[in-house]
């Protein structure tokens, strides 16, 4: 399973380069797009970045052969990394968990003061 939390510019090449190779992928599995909501282009939310800095490359992917599990950004949008749940990280021993911790800083901060209480997990 090839797993996109980006742009497919990538993935495209992949196809149009390794199309043999890419075939014994099970699947695609996408973060892009927007189905329901805005997205994340100003200033009118027009489009989702993913999809919109390479159209070209997402329909090329969207008309391989292989199953593409495309996950929108409405969807992301509903996975949140909570203020309570963050602080949880913190108190781990795992670099890991300490760079997520430290990571989030900034977002939480920010998505504070839009009113949300956490972390959108797009592509963690």
């Amino acid at each position: 399973t090839v797993i996109a939390t980006g742009p497919l510019t990538n993935v495209a090449w992949a196809i149009r380069n390794h199309p043999t190779q890419m075939m014994l992928c099970p699947r695609i599995v996408w973060m892009g797009g927007v189905v329901a909501d805005r997205g994340n282009i100003p200033p009118l939310g027009c489009a989702e970045f993913n999809a919109y800095v390479d159209p070209d490359a997402v329909a090329e992917v969207l008309n391989f052969t292989i199953p593409v599990t495309v996950v929108p950004l409405d969807v992301t949008q509903r996975a949140i990394l909570s203020l309570e749940e963050r602080t949880k990280l913190n108190a781990h021993s795992s670099p890991i968990c300490k760079a997520v911790y430290g990571i989030s800083t900034f977002l939480c901060d920010l998505l504070r003061e839009r009113g949300l209480s956490g972390f959108y997990l797009h592509d963690p």
